[in-house]
């Protein structure tokens, strides 16, 4: 049985807006077939489900009652904690932003919970113990996402940049979330290396091209750090103009990219009248032919025949959406 109590206490009620708005969040993700009702825990949690990891939460430092809120709160189930570990080498956790997976709390899990308060390796800072993480960064840009129950805001955080952490009234952060899943502005995806979200590309060729343009300036100093790290190391760098030609062809490959699966959601009825099974047949179709042709495409492959079938692909189920 789980040691969470099951008599009400109106920590609930206290915490609605979280509550709702999670629930909000993992909705929106089942009705996009991204992940299955059966996927998801709902509160209680315990026998005959996995329990919260109660003890190890509490050595951690968590206060009761933020163990507490956290057993009232829908989560990824164990079994597909699993499954992604089986696909993604490099994603743990089933991503519930672009940049930050579901951080998991069920005993048996995946969960790091001597860490569950910890808020970036560079600084020994913490959580207090009425706060706790809602999402873990998944990559070097993302962000860690948390709940405080006194303040009762969300915060957001890159995990090198704690001092400059964010802070978010409830309702209008889960909102805004719920928002950008139901306009596919972040499109929930499934392949074969796992769950993923992927954010909207929109490929804007003239402010690209321009080199006064904020986005241009902002390659360039990516680009030219890329140069300086390969002469640190003894290498030949590319000219940057090479760099940034290559980098354009990315882009315009990844905004048609997105745009093809968006289609896919388009032409199966989203959001209205959305066929869960046409979707499934849809999206498995495109993810073997891009896996045939290489699945990304990068500098130098639209030389080869593969690449440029790929990005011609890519372009052709992006339809009127295209570049």
């Amino acid at each position: 049985m789980s040691e969470l109590t099951t008599t009400p206490s109106g920590i609930s009620a206290e915490h609605a807006e979280l509550i709702s708005g999670l629930e909000a969040v993992f909705g929106a993700l089942i009705d996009a077939n991204y992940v299955q009702n059966t996927d998801v825990q709902v509160p209680p949690h315990g026998m005959p489900k996995d329990p919260i990891a109660v003890a190890p939460l509490r050595a951690a430092g968590l206060a009761p009652e933020t163990i507490e809120v956290i057993g009232r709160l829908p989560c990824f189930t164990n079994d597909i904690l699993e499954e992604q570990k089986k696909l993604s080498s490099h994603v743990e956790g089933i991503p519930i932003t672009p940049t930050s997976s579901a951080t998991s709390y069920l005993l048996g899990g995946p969960g790091r919970y001597t860490e569950s308060r910890d808020v970036g390796p560079d600084t020994n800072d913490k959580l207090p113990p009425t706060a706790f993480k809602l999402a873990t960064a998944t990559n070097s840009q993302g962000y860690n996402l948390a709940y405080d129950l006194n303040e009762k805001i969300i915060l957001e955080w890159h995990p090198s940049k704690w001092s400059t952490c964010e802070r978010y009234p409830v309702q209008t952060f889960f909102d805004e979330w719920a928002r950008k899943l139901r306009t596919l502005e972040w499109l929930p995806w499934k392949n074969a290396s796992g769950w993923q979200i992927e954010v909207r590309i929109d490929y804007d060729e003239k402010e690209l091209a321009n080199p006064d343009s904020v986005i241009a300036k902002a390659i360039q100093a990516k680009l030219e750090k890329q140069r300086q790290e390969w002469n640190a190391a003894g290498l030949e760098p590319e000219p940057i103009e090479n760099l940034y030609g290559g980098y354009l062809i990315s882009h315009k490959a990844a905004h048609n990219r997105y745009w093809a699966k968006y289609r896919i959601y388009e032409d199966c009825g989203w959001p209205g009248n959305f066929d869960k099974e046409r979707f499934l047949q849809k999206q498995d179709e495109f993810n073997v032919k891009a896996h045939e042709l290489g699945a990304t495409v990068r500098a130098g492959e639209e030389e080869t025949e593969l690449g440029k079938e790929l990005l011609n692909f890519y372009r052709s189920a992006a339809g009127a959406h295209a570049v």
